[in-house]
Formats: C-alpha cells, sequence, structure tokens
C-alpha cells in the first residue's frame, strides 16, 4: 500500500485539525499487528521547495516564465508554484519507500511527524509521480498486489487545465488500472462535499471514495476507511516460483486469522471445483500463482490475516466422500 497523503494548509483546519487526526489515525493503523507482512510507504503534496526564487535576470528574459519591466525581472513560474510544485519529478521518488510492515511502521510515523499543512493542492503532478514509482514497485515485486491510496481534503488546484477530477481519472488514474501491472487506486476524501472524487476511485477500480466527513470526528471515521481499504485491497494470487526446480504436487499453504492460529488450505484442481463453505486454492493456468476461491478471499478481506506458501510436501487435497 502506498500512502499518497494531502498536506494543504487547508488540512490546518477544524479541531483537532484535519492533518492531526488523519496522521494519528495513519500512524496507529501502521502498528496495527493485522498489517504484519503488509507493504507500506507514504509521499505527500504539495511538494514546497525551500529554494524557488521569484527573481531572475535580464539575461534570462523570455526564457521559462521570466519577465522583465524597466530593468526589473521576475520568475512568475517560481509564483505560480507558491502553492506548491507542479513538477511530476518531485513526486516520483516516496518520502518512505515501500517496505515490510512492522519494521518500516516507525520510518512513516517519524515522517508523517516532520509534515505538516502547507500550500495548494496539485493532484495531478503528485499523483503521476506516485504512479511512476508504484508501477516500478510493482515490477520489480511481481508476487505482491500493489494499491495506492489517495487522502485528500479538496479539490485539485493550481497547475493549469489539467488539474482537474475529470483528467486525472482518464489520463492517469484509468491507466493505472488497466496498466501491467495493474495499480487499483483508493480515495479517501476529508470534507463534506467531495463526492467527485467518486470519479477518482470508479476509474481506479474500487468503486467509490470514503468520504470523511468533518462535522463528526475525523480521526475515527479515517481509521474506519483504512480497515476497509485493508480489506478490500487483500490479494488473494500468491505467487509460486517456476523455475525449474518446484513439483506442484508439492504445494501446501495455510491460512492464519488474526490473533488466531494457521490452519490449512485445501488444494482443488480449478476454480469449478471451489464450494460455498470450504477453504480451497487452486493453481493459475500456467501454475505460477496460488489462487484462493472466491468464499476464501472473502475470508481474508474481511477477517485479515495472512497467507502463507509451503513448498516440498504433497499437496493437502479435500477427501472426497
Amino acid at each position: 500500500m502506498y500512502f499518497l497523503v494531502d498536506q494543504s494548509g487547508s488540512m490546518a483546519q477544524g479541531n483537532p485539525n484535519k492533518w492531526t487526526a488523519v496522521s494519528t489515525s495513519l500512524s496507529t493503523f501502521l502498528s496495527d499487528p493485522a498489517n504484519s507482512g503488509t507493504g507500506a510507504g507514504i509521499g505527500y503534496f504539495p511538494f514546497v521547495g525551500g529554494g524557488m526564487q521569484s527573481t531572475c535576470t535580464m539575461a534570462q528574459s523570455g526564457m521559462g516564465g521570466c519577465i522583465c519591466i524597466l530593468g526589473f525581472c521576475i520568475d512568475t513560474s517560481a509564483i505560480m508554484q507558491a502553492g506548491g510544485s507542479c513538477n511530476v519529478s518531485d513526486y516520483s521518488m516516496p518520502d518512505v519507500p515501500i517496505a515490510q510492515l512492522p519494521p518500516v511502521a516507525p520510518m512513516i510515523q517519524m515522517s508523517l511527524q516532520a509534515h505538516g499543512p502547507s500550500g495548494g493542492t496539485p493532484t495531478y503532478p503528485a499523483l503521476q509521480g506516485a504512479y511512476q514509482y508504484v508501477t516500478g514497485w510493482a515490477k520489480a515485486n511481481p508476487g505482491r498486489r500493489t494499491v495506492l491510496v489517495l487522502a485528500t481534503d479538496g479539490e485539485p488546484t493550481g497547475c493549469g487545465n489539467t488539474n482537474n477530477v475529470q483528467n486525472i481519472s482518464t489520463d492517469l488514474v484509468a491507466p493505472a488500472l488497466t496498466g501491467s501491472p495493474s495499480i487499483s487506486t483508493f480515495v479517501i476524501g476529508v470534507g463534506s462535499s467531495l463526492t467527485s472524487l467518486n470519479a477518482l476511485a470508479m476509474a481506479g477500480g474500487t468503486n467509490q471514495a470514503y468520504i470523511v466527513d468533518t462535522g463528526g470526528d475525523v480521526a475515527m471515521q479515517f481509521a474506519k476507511a483504512l480497515d476497509a481499504i485493508r480489506g478490500q485491497a487483500a490479494s488473494c494470487t500468491f505467487a509460486v516460483p517456476n523455475n525449474g526446480t518446484v513439483d506442484p504436487t508439492k504445494v501446501n499453504a495455510t491460512y492464519t486469522p488474526r490473533n488466531g492460529t494457521a490452519s490449512d488450505v485445501l488444494g482443488v484442481p480449478d476454480q469449478s471445483k471451489c464450494t460455498a463453505t470450504d477453504p480451497y486454492w487452486y493453481f493459475s493456468p500456467d501454475k505460477t500463482q496460488l489462487v484462493l476461491c472466491p468464499n476464501m478471499c472473502t475470508t481474508l478481506s474481511q477477517q485479515g490475516g495472512s497467507v502463507q506458501v509451503i513448498l516440498g510436501c504433497p499437496t493437502k487435497v479435500p477427501i472426497i466422500k
């Protein structure tokens, strides 16, 4: 899970303010033992560089955004970015790269403490850069399902005419979902009038945005949204090494529910042999992935926990009565 978190100036609103509620809920979520083994990373927007200069020289007149009048020169591009950078490259590197929980949790929690509200809402370039990073990570980790969680409290602002929900949905979110690897996008809107963000969630394959009403308990609502996303984001396919040394008749799986003990998940020949109640799995056609049957996938999504693929012992199969 890669979190792209809005740290715009409006996140300072509220009592407690939205930034405190969101960062506290996210920090608590990362410490939840139910997330053990999950990958997590984080990035923020807007990026407001400390070295932006609003002045330029006569020699730069006409170059970029440099405009000179009566010998006085102003870099208009720097002024336009006062609400946050519009450069995709500023968002293509995470503040904390994706790594496994729980070890990475303290680093993300320290990162959250080091950030705070400032600037505008350059969602388009921020998402464009985030997808570049997340897609690269997903390609390097083909056995893991990779999702992006966008948490924002406002409509996109600044950075030109492309920075709007419709263009972001069409140009960025939908292609990320249909790409290879596929990146699903979850959206949490922190505010009472953000239903337009549903378009981003739909384009990202997650149906609708989670809207946190700032008239209520923001921290509690945000925490519930994260729990719901965890359930939806659970992967039901697991990579099986296919280097010529693995015997497909000697592959097994176990499921360990949250705060529970491990139990066997039995193997069946294909999806047609799945039942409505039994904990079964089957191979993908090329035998490179172990796929949980639909009811077992639902159990994992709703109850949390972990699935372990075990090699070397004869596959445990249902007893045919």
